[in-house]
């Protein structure tokens, strides 16, 4: 008798693991999907950024090269890297930030 009580609560303990262990597998394939979609947003919007950033850096760039005055030209190209880098670095770290969902951090996937 005891054997087969035994017997039904090794079996009852395995449905219990094999249910635990398949919620695992779909809460773990929930989470990199999750995980894939906010990466390929995170893309997008840096792709963006970059893109408005070069953009204006091309057209301040063309703008300065009308200037025929070189010692006006040179402080401004300077200036307008140095904006550049600064806005692409702010972006960046930003992006970076978010990226860095608390749930992620916590489980140290990232």
């Amino acid at each position: 008798m005891q054997e087969v009580e035994e017997h039904v609560k090794r079996k009852l303990a395995e449905k219990k693991r094999d249910k635990f262990s398949r919620q695992l597998q779909v809460l773990s394939r929930r989470l990199a999907a999750a995980q894939e979609t906010e990466r390929r947003q995170l893309a997008g919007e840096l792709h963006g950024k970059i893109g408005q950033i070069l953009t204006v850096a091309q057209i301040n760039l063309q703008a300065l090269l009308r200037l025929h005055d070189k010692k006006i030209l040179v402080p401004r190209l300077k200036e307008s890297l140095e904006v550049v880098v600064r806005t692409h670095l702010a972006s960046t770290l930003a992006l970076n930030l978010r990226s860095k969902s608390p749930v992620v951090t916590a489980v140290n996937i990232l």
